[in-house]
């Protein structure tokens, strides 16, 4: 069980955190936003533009999803020929590529933690990030687990996430 220690009044104080967008306080939970845009910094993956790193971070334990804005192709042409629910990673169009370069070929890891640790999330946070399961990839969205910058941006809104036994 968590409980959450809030000062509505210091929201967005006291961080090196840029974009620090949005952030909703409740008596039971807090949730945060926190966008940076990158779309001026030319970035690629598999020649698909990444235009934006975002995440929303909660205080009642569901936090640390990550996700990375890439431009996709027109996915008209995808034929799901799989029976699970998430895109058949043997597909062979641009966007299934490129997922699984995100995914698989960790392709982004590194120049994302150096993107984080510019934007003033510290060192270890950026080091702790890791792709999510590649059900949670989605055409245009890379996602990564990153509980610890989570952490960091409910930080910078000055709510501390409290573990209770």
């Amino acid at each position: 069980m968590q409980s959450t220690a809030t000062n509505a009044a210091a929201i967005a104080a006291n961080t090196r955190i840029e974009t620090h967008t949005d952030a909703s306080i409740n008596y039971n939970s807090t949730t945060a936003f926190w966008e940076l845009d990158v779309s001026n910094k030319h970035l690629q993956v598999n020649g698909r533009s990444v235009t934006a790193l975002a995440i929303v971070a909660s205080s009642d334990g569901m936090h640390g999803d990550l996700a990375v804005v890439w431009d996709a192709e027109d996915d008209s042409n995808y034929v799901h020929n799989s029976s699970m629910l998430m895109r058949d990673m043997q597909d062979s169009n641009n966007n299934t590529d490129t997922m699984g370069q995100f995914y698989w070929e960790h392709a982004f890891d590194a120049t994302l933690q150096q993107l984080l640790v510019e934007a003033g999330f510290s060192a270890a946070a950026a080091a702790d990030v890791c792709g999510s399961e590649w059900g949670m990839q989605d055409v245009g969205r890379a996602s990564y687990d990153a509980c610890l910058i989570a952490e960091e941006v409910l930080s910078s809104v000055n709510v501390a996430v409290v573990e209770e036994y």
